[in-house]
């Protein structure tokens, strides 16, 4: 939703009253931890729009978008298991949710190491976390 120009993400389900789970918001806090690894990656490895996606074999096309080989999700709880009593809050600064330190650091460096990401077209990139699972 766009009011008085500013973007405020939202969702059905959030505009029906759902609210998300301690879990959604922790991970919406990790997402937005590696947004800097995510842009690193893009600056790295520029966009070949007519280039195959791995996935799908369709060109990857100007709406191409970075994907985690090992889905998002797969990483994140697997931290969270391995590291107990990570917790995060909304910054009114930042307009979103932050891990707090030190776990935002390690979580970082943990991504870094852990992460493969890729281009993918946008079509393969809606459904390449089904594959993955059906194939682990």
């Amino acid at each position: 939703i766009r009011r008085n120009g500013v973007w405020i993400p939202t969702s059905i389900k959030r505009m029906c009253g759902s609210k998300p789970t301690a879990n959604q918001i922790l991970h919406r806090a990790m997402r937005y931890a590696i947004e800097p690894q995510i842009a690193e990656f893009k600056a790295a490895n520029r966009l070949d729009m007519i280039a195959p996606c791995p996935v799908s074999g369709d060109y990857l096309g100007p709406d191409a978008q970075v994907d985690h080989e090992i889905p998002f999700h797969v990483l994140a709880d697997c931290y969270i298991g391995k590291n107990s009593g990570i917790s995060c809050f909304y910054s009114t600064v930042e307009k979103n949710y932050v891990v707090e330190q030190p776990d935002r650091a390690k979580w970082q460096r943990f991504h870094l190491k852990h992460a493969k990401l890729r281009w993918l077209s946008k079509e393969a990139n809606k459904t390449a976390h089904l594959n993955f699972q059906k194939n682990n």
